[in-house]
């Protein structure tokens, strides 16, 4: 698993363009 431009701020997962990817609670909730 390789993170480039995800940035992780407040627990979750934000891609490149700022939408929320991962949450702490369920990282598999939304993939990609």
């Amino acid at each position: 698993m390789t993170i480039t431009c995800n940035l992780y701020t407040n627990g979750q997962w934000h891609d490149a363009e700022g939408h929320a990817t991962f949450t702490r609670d369920n990282p598999l909730t939304r993939e990609r």
